[in-house]
């Protein structure tokens, strides 16, 4: 969570959700992509300094997305 919003993903699904923490309805979605492919397995959602992060699960890559654009940066360790 960011302060003011949460976010969810599940791991089968290629999209993050944007929830109000107070309401919890959702307010966005973000599809996040790779060249017009859908990164799928995301897990472990953060929000760090207006990034989310997220490990893909069942590897050792990182994704940091900027939630605005939905574009993404592997940060494979």
């Amino acid at each position: 969570m960011d302060g003011a919003l949460a976010v969810n993903a599940d791991a089968s699904d290629p999209v993050i959700r944007i929830w109000d923490p107070d309401t919890l309805k959702e307010t966005g979605v973000i599809k996040v992509t790779d060249e017009g492919h859908p990164v799928e397995n995301l897990n472990e959602l953060e929000w760090v300094k207006g990034e989310i992060y997220a490990n893909i699960w069942q590897t050792n890559r990182i994704a940091r997305i900027d939630p605005k654009t939905a574009t993404w940066w592997d940060g494979s360790i």
